[in-house]
């Protein structure tokens, strides 16, 4: 089964985002995101730190982290009338959900991984949102959104969760 899990860390130490960013970085196949700077880890990161800064919210829990599992299935599946892979799905799945909490004011960047062959996706998401100024509350509301989104937009892939861990 498919799955959406945020770890629920505390991520408030002033190098959180470094050393979540280089994890995720680590092994990944491709990584993106929205509204941050996508040529360099050091330059996402910067931007990230660039909002907290101007909100005056530097302290405190620093990002979200969240894991997008995709289950491997044995059909290829249609999407929108074409046959789809599993890596083009996780490549869509990146591109919908990071586009969708940049829409929602929140800065993110997504690393694709393929652990033997167990396709996931890992988002790392600032905890300031660039809209309001504000700190996010409501990540397990976000996560639960994500997940009917995704169960909705694509029912081929078996979801199950939301998890927070």
């Amino acid at each position: 089964m498919s799955f959406v899990k945020v770890c629920l860390g505390k991520y408030d130490n002033t190098d959180a985002l470094e050393k979540e960013f280089h994890y995720c970085a680590q092994k990944c196949e491709y990584w993106s995101g929205y509204g941050i700077r996508t040529d360099s880890i050091a330059h996402a990161i910067f931007d990230m730190i660039q909002i907290k800064k101007l909100a005056e919210k530097e302290d405190g829990k620093q990002l979200y982290h969240m894991v997008i599992s995709i289950w491997r299935y044995y059909e290829k599946p249609v999407y929108k009338n074409k046959a789809v892979t599993e890596d083009a799905c996780c490549d869509l799945i990146g591109n919908d959900i990071s586009q969708i909490l940049y829409n929602i004011g929140y800065q993110n960047a997504y690393f694709k991984h393929n652990n033997n062959g167990n396709r996931h996706l890992h988002f790392i998401i600032n905890s300031v949102n660039f809209i309001t100024g504000n700190k996010l509350s409501g990540v397990k509301s976000i996560c639960s959104q994500t997940t009917k989104y995704l169960q909705r937009e694509y029912p081929f892939l078996q979801w199950e969760g939301p998890y927070y861990v």
